[in-house]
């Protein structure tokens, strides 16, 4: 489940955020819970603080902050540097 995360150009709260989140981990009637996506406003260096923030059973969406590096392929590199090593702080 795709939402805005907050911190970046929504106006989401970060309770707001974690309700969401929380929301879409739980089952639904018949339904398996959902994997959080925030999206929007990450960058590589806020890695730890959305593991943080979220734990490890989320998928990061960080795309645009990527797409400006001028090298692609490292600044990618170096977020999957940094997911690995944010761990689970919880």
């Amino acid at each position: 489940m795709i939402y805005p995360n907050h911190g970046g150009r929504f106006s989401y709260t970060p309770h707001t955020c974690l309700a969401i989140a929380e929301a879409a981990r739980a089952p639904w009637g018949g339904l398996r819970g959902a994997l959080p996506v925030p999206a929007g406003g990450m960058t590589p260096a806020r890695v730890q603080e959305m593991v943080d923030f979220y734990g490890t059973d989320v998928m990061l969406l960080i795309g645009g902050a990527l797409l400006e590096a001028d090298d692609l392929q490292a600044a990618a590199a170096d977020f999957v540097r940094r997911v690995h090593a944010a761990g689970d702080p919880r």
